[in-house]
């Protein structure tokens, strides 16, 4: 995408090397389409040495004392801003350093014994031996994932991937998660 001056205000303008870009959360981008084509659950992840990770049941409330490690990019604003907004008002805001890492880093930090962390379910296939994933019993809250698109893109190809990514969406919230 490129920015221009139109008008006094900038417009976002798609290119034609792009068709669409998946992005978490929702996204209103003035002048370009958004759909929210997928929600996913989060869970914990944390060593399997982890007291947390012997329970059957964690909760919210369980994990308030722990330090959380989360990416600076992709869903860790969105993952930030939930746990900031489940502790609000019922705990103190545990520890949350902000990691410029990818997923398979933030996961070797975990495995490293840096902390815990929330991911969503897609990323269970990833985990490395020795971490576990935990749902959280009294999390019903899922995670966004939009694509964005410019209104003068007509093709079909773009209309045929974001069915066939509403689809796989829909299959991937049929997952479940691994429990002790």
């Amino acid at each position: 995408m490129r920015t221009r001056r139109s008008g006094g205000s900038p417009v976002l303008r798609q290119v034609s090397f792009m068709d669409v870009a998946f992005m978490a959360c929702t996204h209103e981008v003035p002048d370009l389409h958004s759909r929210v084509i997928w929600r996913d659950r989060l869970v914990a992840v944390m060593l399997e040495s982890h007291p947390l990770a012997q329970r059957y049941h964690i909760t919210s409330r369980d994990l308030a004392a722990e330090t959380f490690l989360v990416r600076e990019d992709g869903t860790g604003p969105q993952v930030h801003d939930l746990i900031v907004v489940r502790a609000a008002g019922k705990w103190p805001v545990p520890t949350i350093p902000r990691c410029a890492v990818g997923r398979g880093s933030l996961l070797a930090m975990v495995a490293a014994g840096q902390g815990i962390s929330l991911l969503v379910t897609e990323n269970l296939e990833l985990v490395p031996s020795g971490i576990v994933f935990r749902e959280i019993a009294n999390e019903a809250e899922t995670v966004a994932f939009s694509a964005v698109w410019s209104p003068y893109n007509h093709r079909q190809t773009l209309r045929n991937l974001l069915d066939l990514a509403r689809k796989t969406g829909r299959s991937a919230l049929s997952t479940s998660v691994v429990k002790p």
